[in-house]
């Protein structure tokens, strides 16, 4: 299965879940991204015992930059009209530290969705894998900024 069909299938999935919420049951309508919606500062605002916060910066030119909290990594991403993300990563240190693996899991994601105003990633499977929240700020992170929504 190619890596286009596995995000349609995962699309499909997402899909059929969605319809199934009642309206008004508190829960958020997830919906594919548009890349704008993607460009931003991305943290989990959980706080970590690393050098610096884990991070994705999305770029509106097609790259990106993030951190797990020691080893920073870039690469390139694209998303289509359904949410199928197409990331490419560089390469990276591997410094161990408590953090969380950011760019391997973007690297890694074949869908994103925005839920309630929070980027979430789901792997090949359709199961989440991160949600994320926008930064509060244009800067590189060096605390846990609150996270949106929550």
């Amino acid at each position: 299965m190619t890596r286009r069909s596995r995000a349609l299938a995962v699309a499909a999935v997402l899909a059929l879940g969605l319809s199934g919420c009642a309206e008004g049951s508190g829960v958020d309508a997830m919906t594919a991204p548009s890349p704008e919606d993607l460009v931003g500062r991305w943290v989990t605002g959980v706080s970590y015992d690393s050098p610096e916060v884990p991070f994705l910066l999305i770029a509106d030119d097609g790259t990106w930059t993030g951190s797990d909290g020691c080893n920073g990594v870039q690469g390139e991403w694209s998303i289509d009209d359904e949410g199928a993300l197409s990331v490419e990563a560089g390469p990276s240190t591997l410094i161990a530290c408590d953090g969380v693996a950011l760019p391997s899991i973007f690297a890694a994601s074949a869908m994103a969705s925005i839920d309630g105003g929070r980027l979430r990633l789901f792997d090949d499977e359709g199961a989440t894998t991160v949600k994320l929240a926008r930064s509060t700020t244009d800067e590189a992170p060096t605390a846990s900024p609150d996270p949106a929504g929550e």
